[in-house]
């Protein structure tokens, strides 16, 4: 007489769902955005690697108002602009994530009524990251 599988199949499924698993890194792409009273826009990429290089992309309308950039993974990282953004390319060849800071000048209009207009992307231009986490950080005057 043949037994009964299911049981022992669906034992087996349970015992697999029970074990654990190697957690696999799944880091989040975030971007804070923080405006100083000055008018400086400083912009923290925290972002995960991607492999040796990896690229930050920024609409090419911006890089005329860009002060600086710098990454703690690379003293220098390298710079190009193409036909539609400008990219920052940071060599890391350690750990899960690349830090990047980037410094703009003139992204803030204040309109007639006093208020303020901030023309800058939320979202970092990367490849191969799925959702990004951004904060935004304004003067308290």
């Amino acid at each position: 007489m043949r037994k009964p599988i299911t049981p022992i199949i669906l034992t087996a499924l349970i015992l697999l769902a029970l074990i654990p698993l190697p957690a696999q890194s799944q880091t989040q792409a975030t971007r804070i955005i923080e405006l100083n009273k000055h008018g400086l826009l400083y912009v923290y990429d925290t972002v995960p690697r991607m492999g040796d290089i990896t690229e930050i992309s920024f609409p090419r309308d911006l890089v005329r108002f860009m002060v600086n950039y710098r990454s703690p993974e690379d003293p220098e990282p390298e710079f190009s602009v193409s036909e539609d953004v400008f990219t920052i390319r940071v060599r890391s060849v350690s750990g899960e994530v690349v830090h990047l800071t980037t410094i703009f000048r003139d992204v803030v209009e204040r309109n007639i009524d006093g208020s303020f207009t901030l023309s800058f992307p939320l979202n970092p231009i990367l490849t191969g990251t799925g959702t990004i986490k951004v904060k935004i950080m304004l003067p308290s005057d």
